[in-house]
């Protein structure tokens, strides 16, 4: 961990890594973000400015633009998050975030073995992570047809596992068969 540690730190400190993430000199955050915290300041700025039907309901899924200059557009902002709460309202985000709430809780609380618990925790946590920086799997449905396969997977992998305890349970509980 230390060496991994180390190694983490050598590259981020370098000439090269500081020249390309950060773009300029001056190390201007929104740049080395490619100017999403504009377009995020700008989205939440349209929807503080939106009506309370709006704001709950959203304005349609699809309405974003590219770059504008237009003070009432809504720009496509490389955040799920923000583009489910623009396009689908405060109730579908709030909606979407139940739903992954409802895959923590049921990949934490299942029965299975901790190496499988945490390959789909994992996978889960990634995708919630990039959702946040990028618009990675809910607007991409290439993206989005492989994370709800493998959120399936972890459903059927857990249904085998508890039809499998049951049957043993079933097997040990039984009563011996007589032969007459």
């Amino acid at each position: 961990a230390i060496f991994i540690l180390c190694g983490i730190i050598a590259i981020t400190m370098s000439q090269n890594f500081q020249r390309i993430f950060w773009k300029t000199e001056d190390r201007n955050l929104n740049i080395a973000a490619s100017g999403r915290i504009d377009i995020w300041e700008h989205n939440i700025e349209v929807f503080k400015n939106s009506s309370l039907q709006e704001q709950i309901y959203g304005q349609g899924v699809g309405k974003t633009i590219g770059l504008t200059d237009s003070k009432t557009q809504i720009r496509s902002s490389h955040n799920d998050y923000l583009e489910l709460l623009m396009g689908v309202g405060v109730l579908g985000l709030l909606l979407y975030l139940i739903l992954l709430f409802n895959l923590i809780w049921d990949i934490s609380t299942c029965r299975l073995d901790m190496k499988i618990k945490l390959l789909f925790g994992g996978i889960l946590v990634t995708i919630m992570a990039m959702n946040f920086g990028s618009n990675a799997s809910i607007f991409r449905a290439e993206n989005a047809q492989f994370f709800w396969l493998y959120m399936g997977l972890f459903y059927k992998i857990k249904k085998l596992h508890y039809s499998d305890a049951l049957d043993r349970e079933q097997i040990v509980n039984s009563e011996p068969i007589r032969q007459v």
